[in-house]
């Protein structure tokens, strides 16, 4: 059990990590991107026909754009979609922590799987993970059943 606990919980753990890092590459394509897209997007001409022929006044919209600034907002989603995916990193480094840990000391290495699978699932990013990790953290707390020794009898 000890194995396979252990097998799960550096997979599970892998899988939310793999998770993170394409959380932080989105949030920096949001960062350095969106802005500019969103940008060109307003000043072509594509969007103004689409305004005129919805017959919807763009002044409103466009000054707001301008006076605030939406590079600023989309550095500003960036940045906290960048810092969910750290976090949700060291989330998934527990649990390979965890995973590791299950064969030597498997009450602490049961928790930590345990807590980083709870973690993932509410996030619902890690979904996968987070089951492998929980599953994972039960097995670490099942007790192994000793094997019996047959007792061969020669006649």
């Amino acid at each position: 059990m000890r194995k396979t606990s252990k097998f799960l919980g550096i997979v599970g753990g892998s899988l939310s990590a793999l998770m993170a890092v394409i959380i932080i590459l989105v949030g920096i394509f949001i960062t350095s991107f969106v802005g500019t897209f969103l940008e060109d997007f307003l000043n072509s001409d594509y969007y103004e026909n689409l305004m005129e022929k919805e017959n919807i006044e763009t002044y409103d919209l466009e000054d707001y754009i301008y006076d605030e600034g939406i590079e600023d907002f989309s550095t500003i989603a960036g940045a906290i979609v960048i810092t969910v995916g750290i976090i949700f990193l060291i989330i998934a480094v527990l649990g390979i922590v965890g995973g590791a840990m299950a064969e030597s000391s498997n009450v602490l290495g049961g928790v930590f799987m345990l807590i980083s699978g709870l973690l993932a699932l509410i996030s619902t990013i890690g979904v996968i993970g987070g089951c492998l990790l929980i599953i994972g953290g039960i097995m670490a707390f099942v007790k192994e059943k000793p094997k019996k020794e047959e007792n061969l009898v020669e006649a």
